[in-house]
């Protein structure tokens, strides 16, 4: 399972400049993680984020929003929250969702799932990832959305 970060018009906008895959021989592979096989890639997207449930919610806690599996912030909140974001890539501290103890699945059937934390470089790359959607957001009066 994993949350996206999206502006409210991500969805609704046509594709406009589509660039041919290098990465799978222009069309000739099924399994282009890519273009999924389409041959092309749409470079006029709206930013998005992707992330895992449990980065998604360190994430957001991490910047002060209560994390819920889907959510959105108005136009008029995200400076607030992009100044949390520049705080805390400025400040680095960040260590306190960078640890995080072992979990495993209830039962001993299945393989237990040991996760081993985010490293400082992930946390604020992920920060990035996320301002540039909310700068987007800002950009074009739109509301920040996750699900």
């Amino acid at each position: 399972m994993s949350v996206t970060f999206f502006s409210a018009s991500a969805n609704h906008k046509p594709k406009h400049e589509l660039l041919p895959c290098q990465d799978c021989s222009f069309g000739q592979s099924e399994t282009c993680i890519y273009c999924d096989g389409e041959g092309v890639i749409d470079t006029s997207c709206d930013p998005t984020v992707n992330l895992a449930n449990s980065n998604a919610w360190a994430m957001l806690e991490l910047i002060g929003i209560k994390f819920e599996y889907d959510g959105s912030i108005a136009p008029d909140l995200i400076p607030e929250i992009r100044r949390n974001i520049i705080r805390l890539i400025n400040v680095k501290a960040l260590r306190q969702v960078a640890e995080s103890p072992a979990t495993s699945p209830a039962g001993n059937t299945v393989p237990k799932l040991f996760f081993t934390g985010r490293d400082d470089e992930y946390i604020i790359n992920t920060l990035r990832r996320l301002d540039e959607v909310l700068v987007y957001c800002q950009t074009h009066n739109e509301c920040f959305l996750w699900g």
